[in-house]
């Protein structure tokens, strides 16, 4: 599947021997989610994985592993940013999510 020209947002998932690997996500989750009031990072749904080389990121993209914006004209890559305060804030999600999950519940004998 090739995108068509336009501006995604993507996570860069993982570089490997020079190449990094972003996963575009849907927007129309995402716009649900927010419709939703629904803020889990984990229900956003790839879209399409792209290939590019890690040098077309920049330092911070490439030592954060975060959210960057990503523009395509003719299935070509024109411009990747790093989206420093998207990337903060999914960070803080995904622990807050974390931490709701280490939390144990109370025992059967607890509650007696």
């Amino acid at each position: 599947m090739t995108l068509p020209d336009g501006t995604y947002i993507g996570t860069i998932d993982r570089i490997e021997e020079g190449i990094a690997v972003i996963l575009i996500e849907d927007e129309k989750r995402d716009a649900d989610a927010v419709a939703e009031n629904d803020d889990r990072t984990s229900d956003r749904e790839i879209r399409e994985e792209i290939h590019c080389s890690a040098d077309t990121l920049s330092q911070r993209a490439r030592d954060e592993l975060g959210v960057v914006s990503i523009e395509l004209v003719d299935g070509e890559i024109v411009e990747i940013e790093h989206q420093s305060q998207a990337t903060q804030q999914r960070r803080s999600e995904l622990q807050d999510r974390f931490d709701e999950l280490a939390e144990r519940p109370p025992g059967r004998d607890e509650n007696q």
